[in-house]
C-alpha cells in the first residue's frame, strides 16, 4: 500500500514539475519574442505577453489555446493564465487582467461598467472593442470559434464591452484591477460577468446562457497552441461617433418624449430607435412617467419598452428615485394567493371623486401537521390605513406578524433594514402617477421590490 502511495505522489511531483518547465520554457520564449518585437519596431510598448501598438491603437496579447475540444461548453473565450477554467474557455492569455486594463486604457479607453442585478443594473455599458486570434499566420474574429446554440450556426462577428470596473487600492496606492486575485479570471467573457475585462455585449445572466455558447469545428485541436489575441477599438463611422446614447425618455400625456423634446408617437419612438440600431448604437434609457400620466398609460408604455429590451433596441437604465418600470408588469398569477409561492404584503388603493382611501393586507401561512396536507392554510388581516397612520411603522408591524418574528429579532431586523421585501400593489386605473408615487414613498425604503397591478382585484 504504502509502496502504491509513494509512487501516486512522485507521479504527481512529476507533473506538476513538468507544468512549471513549461511555463519557464513559455517565459523564455516571451522573453525573445519582447526582444524581436522591439527590433522590428522601437516604438511598441513591449512587455512579456503583451505589445502596445498606440499608433495602430492595438494591442496584442500572447495566448495559448486550452484543452477544450469541439462542442465543449465555452463560458469564456479568453482567461488569464492562473483563471482555472481552462476547461471551459478558448484561450488563456500570459498578462494579468491588471496589465491589460491599463493597455487598454493607455489608448484612451474609459472604464465601463459591469451588470448588477441589485440595483436593476441589467446591462453592462462602455467602450467596444473587436477581439480576434492570429494563428499561423491567419487572422479571424473570435467569434468564429463558437457556435451560437440559439442561432443553431456559428456566431456572427461581434465587439466586446470594455469594463475594467472594479479597482483595489494596496496601502501604497497602486491600483489593480480585482479580477487579477477574485472572479474566474476572465478576460473576455460569454456571460454578463461583473468581474472581467471585457463582457458580451448584451443581457446573458449566467444562469440563462449556461451552455448556449459551444467551441466550434473551427476550434484549434492541439493544447498550447501558440497564439496572438488582438484588440483594437471599435471603428466608428464619422455620422455616429459615439456607441452609447444616454436619453431621458418621458411618458406624457401627449406621448413620448426623449431629452425633454416634444413628445411623440410611439411608432416614432420606435423609428428613432431603429435609425440607431442602423448607425450601430446602443440606446441607455432613463425612463421617466409626468406625473398626471394615468397607470393605464404607464402599463401600455410598460409593454412596449419590453418588447423593444427584448429586442435590444433599447437598454433600461436603473431607475433614479423612481419606480422600475418592470413593477407595472407583475405575473397574473399572483392575483391568486394559493398559487403564489410566498405571500407578500399587499397595498390596496381605492379612489372615489378624488378621495384616496387604502388599507394594508398581510397574509400568514399557516402551516398543519404534514399527515393533514401539504399546503399551508392562508389567514389575511386587514390594516385600516388613514391620515394619522404611520404607513413606515405599520408595515413593518405587518411583516413582524405575518413572519411570527419579533420586532426586536436581529434576523428580522435585518430583513427589513435590507429594503428589499416584496410588496404587491392594486391600484385602480384613475390614479395618476403622482398619486401613485405619494402613497408609495413611505414604503420603499423597506419594500423596495414592488409589483402593481392596475384594475386587478385578488381572485379567490
Amino acid at each position: 500500500m504504502k509502496t502504491k502511495l509513494i509512487a501516486a505522489l512522485l507521479t504527481t511531483a512529476t507533473a506538476l514539475l513538468a507544468v512549471e518547465i513549461d511555463i519557464l520554457a513559455y517565459e523564455s520564449e516571451l522573453d525573445k519574442l519582447v526582444e524581436k518585437r522591439k527590433a522590428e519596431n522601437s516604438q511598441l510598448v513591449v512587455e512579456r505577453g503583451i505589445c502596445i501598438n498606440l499608433e495602430k491603437k492595438e494591442i496584442i496579447l500572447d495566448a495559448i489555446t486550452t484543452e477544450i475540444k469541439e462542442g465543449g461548453i465555452s463560458e469564456f473565450a479568453v482567461i488569464s493564465f492562473n483563471s482555472g477554467h481552462d476547461y471551459e474557455a478558448l484561450f488563456k492569455v500570459y498578462a494579468t487582467p491588471t496589465r491589460i486594463c491599463k493597455a487598454i486604457e493607455s489608448l484612451g479607453t474609459k472604464r465601463g461598467r459591469p451588470v448588477d442585478y441589485s440595483s436593476l443594473t441589467f446591462w453592462s455599458k462602455g467602450e467596444h472593442y473587436s477581439v480576434s486570434v492570429k494563428y499561423n499566420g491567419v487572422e479571424r474574429p473570435i467569434s468564429d470559434y463558437i457556435y451560437d446554440v440559439n442561432q443553431k450556426k456559428i456566431m456572427d462577428p461581434i465587439t466586446f464591452v470594455y469594463l475594467g470596473s472594479k479597482w483595489n487600492k494596496s496601502a501604497d496606492g497602486e491600483e489593480t484591477f480585482a479580477g487579477d486575485s477574485e472572479g474566474p479570471g476572465s478576460i473576455v467573457s460569454m456571460y454578463n460577468e461583473p468581474l472581467s475585462v471585457f463582457d458580451i455585449p448584451k443581457s446573458a445572466p449566467q444562469g440563462q446562457v449556461y451552455e448556449k455558447s459551444l467551441v466550434s469545428k473551427n476550434v484549434i485541436s492541439n493544447e498550447a497552441e501558440r497564439v496572438e489575441i488582438i484588440l483594437r477599438p471599435e471603428a466608428r463611422p464619422d455620422s455616429a461617433p459615439n456607441r452609447n446614447v444616454d436619453v431621458v425618455t418621458t411618458l406624457t400625456q401627449d406621448g413620448i418624449s426623449i431629452d425633454s423634446a416634444g413628445a411623440i408617437k410611439p411608432i416614432d419612438f420606435v423609428k428613432y430607435l431603429n435609425d440607431k440600431l442602423t448607425h450601430k448604437q446602443d440606446v441607455y434609457a432613463q425612463l421617466a412617467f409626468a406625473e398626471n400620466v394615468s397607470l393605464t398609460d404607464i402599463a401600455a408604455f410598460a409593454v412596449l419598452i419590453d418588447s423593444l429590451e427584448q429586442k435590444e433596441l433599447i437598454k433600461v437604465e436603473a431607475p433614479k428615485n423612481n419606480i422600475y418600470y418592470k413593477a407595472f408588469l407583475p405575473q397574473e398569477a399572483w392575483l391568486k394567493r394559493s398559487d403564489r409561492l410566498a405571500q407578500p404584503l399587499e397595498l390596496h388603493i381605492s379612489k372615489v371623486e378624488n378621495q384616496i382611501s387604502k388599507k394594508l393586507i398581510a397574509i400568514k401561512e399557516v402551516w398543519p401537521d404534514a399527515s393533514q396536507s401539504i399546503n399551508p392554510t392562508l389567514e389575511p388581516k386587514e390594516y385600516e390605513i388613514n391620515q394619522d397612520t404611520n404607513v413606515a411603522e405599520l408595515v413593518v408591524q405587518a411583516e413582524s406578524w405575518k413572519r411570527d418574528m419579533s420586532l426586536e429579532d436581529s434576523v428580522f431586523k435585518n430583513y427589513i433594514a435590507s429594503g428589499k421585501a416584496p410588496l404587491l400593489v392594486f391600484a385602480p386605473t384613475n390614479l395618476t402617477f403622482m398619486e401613485l408615487q405619494a402613497e408609495l414613498k413611505p414604503l420603499q425604503k423597506t419594500h423596495s421590490n414592488i409589483f402593481i397591478f392596475i384594475g386587478k382585484q385578488i381572485i379567490e
